[in-house]
């Protein structure tokens, strides 16, 4: 989905598109509110607000929300302040990749793009032998998480990052289940009943949960507290 660098490159495009017809770009505030971001970088929106407005009254509707054959209610997080902590650890290495693993909850939204500020991606699971891995370093009272969603289409659950299907879950009995029509995110939470692992669930995408965020090799990290 287009993400506009500058004055020049929204000309170039409002050129080619037509009257009269809403368009969509990546940008969001979905995690923080009147915080636009892109869902593609995690970069916030800098430099020509004004701009993005007098193209919205055009062209584009601007929505908090990104995609278009289902209509998705956000129930924004008034205080974010409030459930994010100071004692954010770095990547720690687990196979052959860097995984951080957060001690704070935020809505799978602002998940997503807080693992962008730190140049990763929420977790891809990909086999068993990483899914193992990775649980053995979660807390059993908390859920994680996943890059996982059916925001697009009911019951098709597909990576965030890879914008393809699932090639691997480990999914809860009876789950997914889109409880009350309105689950669209996937997370990991413990199960005791299903021989004391941890299993993937579906829930609702504004929920507060812990996440876990993936790199091939983590940069200088700075955390960043909203």
């Amino acid at each position: 989905m287009i993400n506009f660098e500058n004055q020049a490159e929204l000309d170039n495009v409002i050129k080619h598109l037509e009257a009269k017809q809403n368009y969509w770009t990546d940008m969001h505030d979905m995690g923080k509110e009147n915080e636009f971001i892109s869902i593609t970088t995690g970069a916030p929106l800098k430099d020509f607000p004004k701009i993005l407005a007098l193209f919205y009254i055009y062209y584009i509707l601007i929505q908090s929300v990104i995609y278009t054959n289902e209509q998705v209610y956000i129930e924004r997080t008034k205080s974010l302040e409030d459930h994010v902590q100071a004692n954010a650890k770095p990547f720690e290495k687990i196979l052959d990749k860097y995984y951080y693993i957060s001690h704070y909850s935020l809505n799978w939204y602002a998940a997503l793009h807080k693992c962008h500020e730190l140049g990763a991606q929420l977790v891809v699971l990909q086999n068993q032998q990483q899914f193992d891995a990775i649980a053995k370093k979660l807390h059993k009272k908390q859920r994680y998480w996943l890059d996982l969603n059916d925001l697009a289409e009911e019951g098709k659950f597909v990576s965030m990052t890879t914008g393809r299907a699932a090639n691997f879950t480990r999914w809860a009995k009876i789950e997914p289940n889109n409880l009350n029509h309105n689950e669209n995110c996937a997370q990991l939470l413990y199960e005791k009943k299903h021989k004391q692992h941890f299993r993937m669930n579906d829930n609702e995408c504004t929920d507060l949960c812990h996440f876990i965020c993936e790199t091939n090799s983590p940069s200088t990290i700075t955390i960043v507290v909203w």
